[in-house]
């Protein structure tokens, strides 16, 4: 989970066609959207909310952040801060540790929904945190991000086009079949 929360961040800072977050999130929420990625001890989630007509734009975004994501080394630093500073506010709420130690108590301690220890946040300790590097997410990525793992999900407006499977097609035809 912890390279996971992390792929999480690093794929807001930036890809291939979107050098930048701003130029990956920007256009989206000038027209009342929202670009947002997610992470839990099962799953990720990279996703973008948005008006019927930007369907092609969010599934661009969603394809270059799944399929192209930068990883730039110096952004690596940064988002460990980041990071440490959500796992802190989160260990300081009451209701999510609880929740944690429920989940440990029906999983119990081998599993991965119930790997907590108290006073560290299950994407690791801060040390772990802080030693993840540029590489280390890049050889996850190439190991977890292909179409073996990944579901797409098209809801509400988006789901009653007519055009879903052509435009999809598209867009991730370039993300391999299985890990590199």
């Amino acid at each position: 989970l912890g390279t996971a929360h992390f792929m999480e961040h690093m794929m807001l800072r930036g890809t291939s066609e979107f050098p930048s977050k701003e130029e990956l999130v920007q256009s989206v929420e000038n027209e009342g959207g929202r670009v947002r990625a997610t992470t839990n001890p099962l799953w990720s989630t990279q996703y973008v909310v948005g008006l019927k007509d930007t369907f092609e734009d969010a599934v661009r975004r969603v394809s270059q952040m799944v399929g192209a994501p930068l990883f730039r080394n110096e952004e690596v630093e940064p988002e460990c801060g980041a990071i440490v500073g959500e796992c802190k506010r989160l260990l300081g709420d009451g209701k999510v540790v609880t929740y944690w130690l429920q989940q440990r108590a029906i999983f119990g301690e081998s599993h991965p929904l119930g790997q907590f220890v108290l006073g560290a946040f299950p994407t690791g300790t801060e040390e772990s945190i802080r030693d993840v590097t540029g590489e280390h997410i890049r050889a996850f990525h190439s190991e977890f991000y292909h179409t073996g793992n990944l579901e797409l999900v098209c809801g509400g407006s988006f789901a009653r086009r007519g055009d879903i499977f052509d435009t999809l097609e598209r867009y991730f035809r370039g993300i391999p079949s299985g890990p590199k």
